[in-house]
């Protein structure tokens, strides 16, 4: 695929702004040398890290063709852990393995050298089959294309209600879960599963308190934009106002007259992880009245200054509560980030119920950290404030 001399200026001008962007000391570069598959359905590929808020279609972090059919980026970024995958522009086109299947994100420590990364892929994951499917019978589909107005876009909806759902008329609390393809079944997630409904089944069949789910799936490329309340200078965004907006005033008052909710913030929550956690703590923090908890799990609040902001805005008390957690593995930023927000609601006066904050010594940015923080989560939710 040719490319004309336009374009490739454009995109060393890009890239010669982010350079210019970016603080000396630090920073170094590091280049990624892909070879994708003989067969290769992506004429154009992306990475996806935990250095550009797992965008899969970052035009900063495109991969740009050479002769001999690979694939080249060169980055200038900080040291420490990067965590990554390559895309073909979107999380359903991310690279797995010969049979289609997803993989792990991949993982390396940078050190600052100059140093070419080569990263071979086997293949691309395909749609699993039915008979793959780790979802429970207690997972339910809610709606296969709600449309959201404002941002013109369709969107999938799943439930789960607990065993006891059909033999009883109580009402239950509710939980709303982002990167809903990730929560419930290993044949829809792009990264992993959460195992939220295997995680509840074996809790309710112990006596814990039942509750609903609401897993909401993302927008795919267009994840990072509805999930940034603010605009990043590199990254775009900015639309999660729109997003939260449809949940409050569309998703919600539909779930509550499907189902029998508890539907006051006191029994409501919302909670997502990377950027999905960063516009949870946004919409818990902007709707007080509609979303009572929060589960922040490592957040991106990196994204934005904004955020740090909001948090001083917020009034303290119930319903309010927020469960925040980071892990070392993450990195210091992530770190630093969490304890500082920490600090900021700290001052609040929370009771000590409705603040709960840890950074987890074995943590990673994954969503086998996630899943295994869920038992304790789900306690925290249900579990009634002092």
């Amino acid at each position: 695929m040719a490319i004309n001399p336009p374009i490739l200026q454009l995109i060393f001008l890009q890239k010669l702004a982010l350079w210019l962007l970016l603080p000396a000391q630090g920073f170094s570069q590091l280049v990624f040398r892909v070879y994708p598959p003989a067969q290769n359905s992506n004429t154009a590929l992306y990475i996806a890290s935990n250095r550009n808020g797992w965008n899969p279609s970052d035009t900063l972090w495109q991969l740009q063709p050479a002769s001999d059919g690979t694939y080249s980026l060169e980055v200038n970024i900080a040291t420490g852990p990067i965590e990554f995958k390559v895309t073909g522009g979107g999380w359903d086109k991310a690279e797995g393995t010969v049979e289609g299947r997803s993989i792990p994100n991949r993982k390396t420590m940078y050190k600052g050298d100059r140093n070419v990364l080569d990263v071979v892929i086997s293949g691309w994951e395909k749609a699993q089959e039915s008979q793959l499917s780790t979802k429970s019978k207690n997972v339910h589909l809610f709606e296969d294309s709600l449309y959201i107005s404002n941002l013109q876009r369709y969107r999938r909806v799943l439930a789960y209600l607990p065993a006891s759902y059909h033999q009883s008329d109580r009402r239950y609390p509710v939980i709303y879960l982002l990167d809903g393809q990730n929560v419930f079944d290993r044949a829809t997630s792009y990264a992993g599963e959460w195992q939220v409904d295997e995680t509840l089944d074996s809790l309710f069949s112990k006596g814990a308190q039942e509750g609903i789910v609401i897993a909401v799936e993302n927008a795919g490329k267009e994840r990072l934009n509805e999930y940034s309340p603010w605009v990043h200078p590199e990254y775009g965004g900015g639309q999660a106002q729109f997003f939260i907006d449809w949940l409050v005033n569309e998703l919600k008052p539909r779930v509550d007259s499907v189902y029998r909710t508890k539907a006051e913030a006191a029994f409501t929550g919302i909670a997502g992880s990377s950027m999905g956690g960063l516009v949870s703590f946004y919409a818990w923090c902007r709707y007080p009245d509609i979303f009572g908890h929060t589960g922040v799990f490592s957040p991106s609040f990196w994204f934005s200054e904004e955020v740090f902001r909001l948090a001083e805005t917020i009034p303290s008390g119930p319903p309010q509560r927020v469960y925040l957690l980071a892990g070392k593995g993450e990195g210091a930023r992530m770190c630093q980030d969490a304890e500082r927000m920490n600090d900021i609601l700290a001052k609040k006066n929370f009771p000590s119920s409705s603040l709960y904050y840890r950074i987890d010594e074995a943590g990673q940015h994954n969503e086998a950290f996630w899943a295994r923080e869920m038992p304790g989560f789900w306690r925290w939710f249900t579990e009634k404030p002092e």
